[in-house]
């Protein structure tokens, strides 16, 4: 098995999974490509942030995600659907912020996000049979 896809353990991702309403959550590759793309998104220090009770959150487009990843062939909807499953797995939280410019969709990275991240531990020296 390969270690890590988009720098996530496989191992992790495998084992992240929820049970609702008797339907086990779990995440694919399509949603790791997201999740990586968001989280590049949000480190990236030219997005637009808010302050919501003491934490920061960046407001993202889902027309931006789209455009940045047409290989996906996602609609808005889709989009909503992965993204809300990636809060639910807490993995992102999601804030919607309306005011006079209009409704804006805000994320920052989840408590579990670190959890899936490939640990870059040491190398296992393998002693050749002579």
């Amino acid at each position: 098995m390969k270690y890590n896809i988009f720098d996530f353990s496989q191992k992790k991702v495998i084992s992240l999974t929820k049970e609702v309403n008797g339907k086990s959550i779990c995440l694919d590759v399509n949603d790791l490509l997201l999740l990586h793309d968001i989280a590049d998104l949000i480190n990236r220090p030219s997005m637009y942030k808010y302050i919501i009770n003491d934490k920061i959150y960046i407001s993202i487009q889902y027309k931006a995600i789209i455009s940045d990843l047409p290989i996906l062939k996602i609609k808005k909807q889709a989009l909503s659907d992965r993204i809300n499953k990636m809060v639910l797995l807490e993995l992102l939280e999601k804030e919607i912020i309306k005011n006079e410019q209009g409704t804006f969709s805000c994320f920052r990275i989840g408590k579990n996000y670190d959890l899936l991240k490939y640990n870059r531990g040491g190398s296992v020296v393998q002693t050749p049979i002579v």
